[in-house]
């Protein structure tokens, strides 16, 4: 079973911080991303850049954004969040 987990990687170019959506296979115990494309579709992972931090679940993502504020793009954060229909 795969497991839905986040990925947080800065941008030097921007200095702005892009969500990923990550898997963990839970048979090898491998995090990798599911598209190497940031949610909002912007950027891509760069394997060579410093990631925040790596295959952390959506709570404790959720957490770790908000502690950095407004420095992470606001389309990829959102995905965090309840829809209300």
């Amino acid at each position: 079973m795969n497991k839905t987990v986040y990925i947080l990687q800065k941008f030097k170019d921007s200095q702005e911080f892009h969500l990923f959506e990550g898997k963990i296979d839970d048979e090898n115990n491998i995090c990798s991303s599911k598209t190497g494309k940031s949610i909002c579709g912007k950027v891509k992972l760069d394997a060579n850049a410093k990631c925040e931090f790596v295959c952390e679940d959506e709570d404790h993502s959720r957490y770790k954004c908000y502690l950095l504020e407004k420095k992470v793009c606001g389309t990829c954060v959102s995905h965090l969040y309840g829809k209300f229909e």
